[in-house]
């Protein structure tokens, strides 16, 4: 049994809204199948949180700085350094570049057993592409291209596999592309598999389908097309209700469930071209989201063509998955193209 204590370093905060079921889901599994083993959540936050508690682990708060390079990432290796002493020996894992490169500054050698970066995206990549879409002065284009610049030095300074280390990439096009640009050891890294949800058994399904479909009066003879998550430009929700427009016209019994926290977005796209009976815009606690979903059959995910979305692994197909809708994509999703052959 393994009793070495567990420390999860995490940078996008508990307030990111794939904490719930990439993070916490996980390490409360984990202390579940070894309740002998201390599990330690520290997290980098920018402003001081509510109290959040999980159950079967502790939380710990570092303050984090406004990122200016790497004195932001010293400053954080700093604290995390501080408490990992209170620790003779440990096992790390770190949830993207910035929280990987804060854990390599931070463990010592001799004390920390296992260490554990998860490869989650392209951070770099990411800052680019939501840069490139605002319309800023040329001044402040420069500023972007540097700062793109310096997330590309902290992510390879992250991925670096010169000590005992496993990267862990959430699909086999981002492991291609961190050896290729990363010069990433192939044995070092692995995929991941802990974070998928299981598929829902079937009589589950059907009683949370019937639930569902009753409270939203959606007939069960209605083929129903359901879009899980925001209105943010690159998931594309104006190609979402184009594309169920297109449906009504060789499906007129066909219904829209869009599950989103951004309700009046989707409402301004759809306006009066959609008949109110025909959709529905829902905002749903993260623990009930299975259960929408399983009134569904079909799940929509659009993405634009980019190197971001090619190399992912989206929560959203992953959910779809376990509650065993077919899913409609533009294949731009290489994780999608494979898995759905």
């Amino acid at each position: 049994m393994n009793t070495v204590p567990l420390i999860f370093v995490l940078y996008d905060g508990i307030n990111n809204s794939v904490f719930e079921s990439q993070v916490k889901n996980l390490l409360q599994k984990k202390a579940q199948d070894n309740p002998y083993r201390p599990i330690h959540l520290v997290t980098v936050e920018s402003q001081k949180s509510p109290l959040y508690r999980c159950k079967n682990m502790q939380i710990t708060y570092l303050r984090r700085m406004p990122f200016i390079g790497f004195p932001t990432i010293l400053y954080a290796a700093y604290q995390l350094r501080s408490f990992l002493c209170h620790f003779p020996e440990y096992s790390i894992i770190a949830r993207g570049p910035l929280a990987g490169a804060i854990a390599r500054k931070a463990i010592t050698k001799k004390a920390c057993k296992q260490f554990t970066v998860q490869a989650r995206g392209l951070l770099a990549q990411e800052y680019a592409y939501t840069a490139g879409h605002k319309k800023v002065s040329p001044l402040m284009r420069l500023v972007y291209r540097l700062r793109t610049a310096q997330l590309d030095t902290v992510e390879k300074q992250a991925y670096r596999t010169d000590r005992d280390i496993t990267i862990q990439a959430v699909s086999p096009a981002l492991k291609e592309h961190l050896e290729q640009k990363y010069a990433v050891t192939s044995d070092c890294i692995t995929l991941a598999q802990e974070d998928i949800p299981s598929a829902i058994p079937a009589a589950q399904k059907k009683a949370w389908r019937t639930t569902i479909r009753k409270e939203l009066n959606i007939s069960e003879k209605s083929p129903v097309y359901c879009y899980n998550g925001s209105a943010k430009p690159w998931q594309k929700p104006d190609d979402i209700i184009a594309f169920f427009k297109e449906k009504l016209t060789t499906e007129p019994d066909a219904f829209l469930l869009i599950i989103t926290t951004d309700e009046q977005a989707f409402s301004d796209i759809i306006g009066a071209t959609i008949a109110p009976e025909k959709y529905s815009i829902i905002t749903v606690a993260h623990d009930e989201i299975f259960q929408y979903l399983c009134a569904a059959d079909y799940g929509l995910l659009l993405r634009d063509e980019h190197i971001i979305n090619w190399i992912a692994r989206p929560t959203k197909a992953i959910e779809y998955q376990a509650a065993g809708l077919e899913i409609i994509h533009n294949n731009t999703v290489s994780y999608l193209i494979d898995n759905l052959k």
